[in-house]
């Protein structure tokens, strides 16, 4: 780790914009070197300063939620202008709600559906839905029943079941500025309730009891009942195991901890698999095999463990206990990107010219 950042920062000093980007991200959280709020500011500021459009979203969230510094709203406009103009789909959503509400910029819902509709044409899921929503309220545009089902289709067709409990509670509750809608919370808790969701199903079992006449739940109460499904049941005790594994790690009971990180992988934690192939790389706790190490690595990666996936990237470049590949490094690279380790840019960064572009289209997710 040491090596790499080293040769990381080396690249930086010579102007590589996605080199600074992964210096800031590494003082960021920590990852190789020791945290630095003051040098993640600068190296942030140097990247989004030579064009770095990824850089200036991470100035624009760290500006929002006070992280690193105290929240900024002058700071945190002018670096979501700035995403905004140079393409990031989420920087564009987020300045269309604030036209939309009138809260941080004068309201002005024509130029909110202008910016919604340029990250739906990019593909951007909640673009998509608030689309929708303009036209069934008649939001910058006429109110169009057809256009607004449209865009909602295009939102159902996701079927990310966590999406869908959003959209159906923001309903139920009128959260987000969305105006207060039972039938339409239903709708979207069907969605997620027909392709298996619990909670989504649970929460339309309540919506209908309410307009059957029943009482609706507080929102404290609905979150108490949701704590109960069984995905929110085997998530703490995934979360559990994952936390205990990292204590006796943390206090030198490395094999306790060994057999907690296999109990969270077993359950599906990708942070505990990517831990249990380094343990089997490294052969200290147990004994070394890189043959089961390379399997964890791959299972991490699947399961969405950003630094497995950059790990399993530089397999593939070197051809390392793997055979060579640079086709399925540069996805490694870009699956790590999009999760949000940034460290991904700059290895794209050596292979083509315009690595968030290249994410952007191929994963369009990238918060």
């Amino acid at each position: 780790m040491d090596k790499m950042r080293q040769t990381i920062q080396r690249a930086a000093e010579e102007g590589n914009i996605y080199a600074m980007l992964a210096m800031a991200y590494m003082y960021q959280t920590g990852k190789g070197i020791e945290p630095d709020a003051d040098q993640a500011l600068d190296w942030y500021g140097r990247s989004a300063q030579r064009g770095c459009s990824r850089a200036k979203w991470e100035l624009c969230k760290i500006y929002r939620e006070g992280e690193l510094r105290k929240p900024d709203p002058v700071n945190y406009l002018k670096y979501l202008r700035q995403a905004a103009d140079a393409g990031i789909p989420e920087a564009r959503v987020e300045l269309a709600l604030h036209y939309l509400s009138g809260d941080l910029l004068p309201q002005n819902p024509a130029i909110a559906v202008s910016w919604l509709r340029a990250a739906a044409n990019q593909k951007d899921i909640f673009a998509t839905f608030w689309l929708g929503y303009a036209y069934q309220h008649g939001q910058g545009v006429d109110v169009d029943p057809g256009e607004a089902e449209h865009w909602y289709m295009k939102t159902a067709a996701t079927g990310d079941g966590n999406l869908f409990l959003r959209i159906g509670t923001d309903f139920e509750y009128g959260y987000e500025g969305l105006v207060k809608d039972l039938y339409e919370a239903a709708r979207w808790y069907k969605i997620g309730a027909d392709m298996g969701h619990d909670r989504c199903f649970f929460s339309m079992k309540q919506v209908m009891k309410v307009l059957d006449g029943g009482r609706q739940d507080t929102p404290q109460e609905r979150l108490n009942l949701l704590e109960q499904t069984p995905s929110a049941v085997e998530e703490r005790v995934r979360d559990t195991a994952l936390a205990d594994a990292d204590e006796e790690m943390s206090v030198g009971h490395d094999e306790e901890a060994f057999r907690d990180y296999q109990r969270a992988g077993g359950l599906g934690n990708a942070d505990a698999m990517y831990m249990l192939a380094i343990m089997y790389h490294e052969g200290d706790v147990v004994k070394r095999n890189d043959r089961m190490g390379l399997e964890y690595l791959k299972k991490a990666a699947l399961n969405g463990s950003s630094d497995a996936q950059l790990a399993l990237g530089s397999i593939h470049e070197t051809g390392r206990g793997s055979k060579k590949d640079e086709e399925e490094a540069i996805k490694c690279y870009a699956m790590a990107a999009a999760a949000g380790n940034l460290v991904g840019y700059y290895e794209l960064s050596l292979h083509m010219q315009h690595p968030e572009i290249y994410v952007r289209n191929t994963q369009t997710i990238v918060r």
